[in-house]
């Protein structure tokens, strides 16, 4: 289910799209979003995944950037943070090591067009991990960022 705020001018046409294209989204959810949307409890929940996320974020950057094993890059908004390793690639050896020991991060060269230039940079989620499991898990992939594993 989506929603999407048009101006007068491109409801009817929206509404005619959607018509057309799909007739699956049940009554009661869309009405229980719609509610959701106009009492601004969407709004609401927004601010306070916000600040979550922003927590979160911190304490991850935070743990990775005190080892000066890893450089963080990119928008500081969001559920996941690019990651560059500072010494060797981010897979093989170290990839495998990482999942064996329980930390799941994913080489950023799987996701682009061409690797080049993204071997040692890698994706680390944390959108569904609360704050100990992200210490935790930060704390550990510090370990193996010293294990000297290439």
């Amino acid at each position: 289910i989506a929603w999407l705020h048009l101006p007068s001018r491109l409801t009817s046409l929206a509404r005619e799209m959607k018509w057309l294209s799909d007739l699956h989204n049940p009554p009661l959810l869309q009405g229980t979003l719609a509610m959701f949307l106009e009492q601004g409890w969407y709004d609401l929940h927004l601010r306070r995944m916000r600040s979550l996320y922003r927590k979160k974020r911190d304490l991850a950057v935070s743990i990775l950037s005190e080892s000066g094993l890893w450089r963080v890059e990119g928008d500081s908004a969001g559920i996941h943070l690019m990651v560059r390793r500072m010494a060797g690639e981010a897979d093989g050896p170290w990839l495998d090591h990482c999942h064996a020991t329980g930390v799941r991060v994913y080489p950023l060269k799987l996701h682009r067009r061409t690797a080049k230039g993204y071997g040692n940079a890698f994706i680390l989620g944390f959108g569904h991990l609360g704050l100990v499991e992200i210490e935790r898990g930060c704390h550990l992939l510090n370990s193996l960022g010293q294990a000297g594993i290439p």
